[in-house]
């Protein structure tokens, strides 16, 4: 097996031609105990939950390396084991910054809480990188900047194990402690948090819908995927479909139909008295009128691609 399945030591190595730092980002909460395996190999870390109430768990935090200040050995045998790690359990994220680690650890630490909209706090757990795709989608565009001051990139190795580049801009805005706000750093709406608290579930869908569907619904913009998936698994919801199943053969009608399908008397009959039994919920689709499944054109039909550059086709 490749010693660098992920290109982290190519991409590290790009950093420091650029003067950046290049972080690693392990989730310790999937990981636990892990970090004294970073102690056997002599390679310091920071946790992220250093100032926080739950300072006393290193063990369970997110742990911020430095792969820029690493020697080549040393570089090497940490991106392997942390690509073990991070086929196993999504638990790796990667960061180009041109912030030195105490200050770009104390960035990061003012997401360690975000504020809901019923004036509570919530521990956030955006570096599990099945939330943190979502996080990087649901924020609002001066959010979002707020999170990566100082960053030039942000990528993941995903729940499926594949790559996921987030964030990409070569300058990036000065990090920096002026004009921070006290924790809370973010408020979140009621929409940004039902879809983190459901992201695995979104993703799951995402994931599924992938599998039955030609490959052009994975150029689809991630932004949009996650919005037509959200508004038709919350369409199912609100109709008593709670169960993930169920949701995905709806889901499914309204991908390959651009929506129209959910909108047809046929279908909004079945929906509000939807069978209970997977079996007989798939079959009472299979027995929807034709015309049902010709009411629009599937989703990647529809929507702009993605080239493999990154553009729109």
């Amino acid at each position: 097996m490749s010693e660098d399945i992920f290109g982290l030591l190519h991409w590290s190595d790009c950093c420091i031609e650029r003067r950046h730092y290049a972080y690693l980002l392990i989730d310790g909460a999937l990981n636990e105990g892990q970090h004294r395996r970073l102690q056997v190999m002599g390679i310091r870390f920071t946790s992220l939950f250093e100032g926080t109430a739950e300072e006393h768990l290193p063990d369970v935090a997110p742990w911020l390396i430095e792969l820029t200040g690493l020697a080549l050995p040393q570089r090497q045998r940490l991106i392997q084991w942390a690509s073990v790690l991070a086929r196993k359990l999504p638990c790796l994220s990667w960061y180009e910054s041109s912030g030195a680690i105490d200050d770009f650890a104390r960035h990061l630490r003012h997401f360690h809480c975000v504020g809901l909209s019923d004036h509570q706090t919530m521990l956030m757990r955006w570096y599990d990188t099945r939330i943190l795709p979502v996080w990087m989608e649901v924020l609002t565009g001066p959010q979002r900047a707020l999170f990566t001051r100082g960053m030039q990139s942000v990528a993941c190795v995903d729940a499926d194990g594949a790559v996921r580049d987030l964030y990409a801009s070569p300058t990036g805005q000065a990090s920096g402690a002026a004009g921070v706000p006290d924790m809370p750093m973010l408020m979140l709406d009621d929409r940004q948090f039902a879809l983190l608290l459901e992201a695995r579930a979104l993703d799951t869908l995402i994931h599924e819908i992938g599998l039955r569907a030609p490959g052009r619904w994975h150029r689809i913009a991630q932004a949009r995927k996650l919005d037509f998936v959200a508004r038709h698994r919350d369409a199912a919801l609100c109709a008593g479909v709670k169960d993930s199943e169920r949701q995905l053969y709806y889901v499914l009608l309204a991908v390959f139909t651009s929506g129209k399908a959910a909108q047809h008397p046929a279908v909004m009959a079945l929906m509000q008295a939807p069978p209970e039994a997977l079996p007989d919920f798939i079959d009472a689709i299979r027995q929807l009128p034709g015309e049902v499944f010709l009411t629009g054109e599937p989703l990647w039909m529809t929507e702009p691609i993605e080239d493999e550059a990154g553009g729109m086709a």
